[in-house]
């Protein structure tokens, strides 16, 4: 059968969360070599290099959609009229409203943070991506796929859903992500971006609902005991991240707060596995992929006790409350001042537990599910 698959967001060139899930996840399903044949919705411009690392599956089909506006609702959606696949998957986006209207649509939802947070949207955001549309998106789904059970359990609560419209699929850590890195490589990074020899990590987007801002905070109480320790902050910036600048000013922590902006891949691997732990005090998320990251290079987690990340963490990440600075402090301090033989201990539990995820995993169950719907939708016309 054909599978279409919305790879707007899989061939970014700087990539984040949902793009990597979308990127990923198809080239673990590519690696699968099923019988079907993937039909790639894509939208210029292309990062080449993922391009090629795709090209080489033979059951792959590129159609290049040229629309630089409403690339969903006009250029998909007329994809669907004019050579409709069995089933559509759109791993990271919206659902083309006016599809095809016997499709039966895939669609992965990642968070409802708009809708759970609604305070920490920007009105762009919440237009796009808001509670309206969410709630179509569920509607014109055939299926949902939730990045976690918190997740899930968000979508039966917030928009209604049976749970029976919704399975459950873990994300995973790219192949080779976790292999042994040289010496050479930690002071090629140290020396590219400058960096003390113990640092604490944050990788994600510079917006409000990251709880960067009380991270700083909470930190300046650490380096009082720690002052040779350093922050280093990795990510674009989001909307409203200029409080996050304006609080390292206000704290006089210009040398000890590093903001790296985007950094590639390559070297987000060795500052991962470089850094003495990886914090992330988000007050939601929709799964945690940062944390599956560290933990799979042996980078003990200190991560917020709520939403998804728990899952994420099981019993080797150290929790705090996100709204309490005092307890962000603490769960560092606590990581800080322990022995070299219990630090270890954190080491290899955090890798075990990140062996748990895989993105071949991953495609398996939505491969099934992909099936599944498929074929019911075959038995139904």
């Amino acid at each position: 059968m054909i599978i279409g698959y919305d790879a707007s967001r899989a061939f970014v060139a700087q990539s984040s969360g949902t793009e990597n899930y979308s990127f990923q996840l198809l080239k673990a399903l590519l690696e699968l070599r099923s019988k079907h044949e993937f039909h790639l919705y894509l939208r210029p411009p292309y990062d080449e290099k993922r391009l090629v690392e795709i090209r080489r599956f033979p059951q792959v089909k590129l159609i290049s959609l040229n629309y630089r506006y409403f690339w969903t609702q006009l250029g998909l959606a007329w994809q669907t009229w004019k050579k409709p696949p069995a089933v559509l998957f759109i791993p990271a986006h919206v659902v083309p409203l006016i599809k095809k209207f016997n499709l039966p649509t895939v669609v992965t939802v990642h968070d409802l943070a708009l809708e759970f947070l609604p305070y920490y949207g920007s009105w762009r955001q919440r237009l796009y991506l808001g509670w309206t549309m969410e709630r179509w998106r569920a509607r014109l789904a055939r299926h949902l796929i939730a990045v976690s059970q918190f997740t899930k359990q968000e979508i039966i609560k917030k928009l209604g859903v049976r749970p029976e419209k919704i399975t459950v699929i873990y994300e995973g850590v790219e192949s080779g992500w976790d292999r042994p890195l040289a010496p050479s490589d930690y002071k090629r990074i140290r020396r590219k971006f400058n960096l003390p020899q113990s640092y604490l990590l944050f990788v994600s987007t510079l917006q409000p609902r990251k709880n960067i801002v009380r991270l700083i905070r909470a930190f300046k109480k650490v380096t009082k005991e720690n002052p040779s320790l350093s922050l280093v902050i990795v990510g674009k910036k989001g909307w409203g991240y200029e409080e996050i600048f304006n609080t390292v000013d206000e704290l006089g922590l210009q040398t000890k707060v590093r903001f790296l902006g985007y950094v590639e891949r390559n070297d987000l691997r060795v500052l991962y596995a470089g850094a003495k732990a990886f914090c992330l005090p988000s007050l939601h998320e929709g799964f945690g992929l940062p944390v599956l990251e560290a933990m799979s290079l042996g980078t003990p987690v200190i991560i917020s006790n709520c939403s998804s990340l728990p899952e994420i963490g099981g019993r080797a990440a150290i929790y705090f409350d996100p709204y309490r600075v005092e307890d962000i402090a603490a769960a560092i301090h606590r990581l800080c001042r322990a022995s070299d033989k219990e630090y270890q201990n954190w080491r290899f539990l955090v890798k075990q537990r990140a062996r748990q995820f895989s993105w071949h995993k991953a495609a398996q169950e939505t491969l099934k599910v992909l099936e599944k719907v498929a074929g019911e939708n075959s038995a139904n016309y």
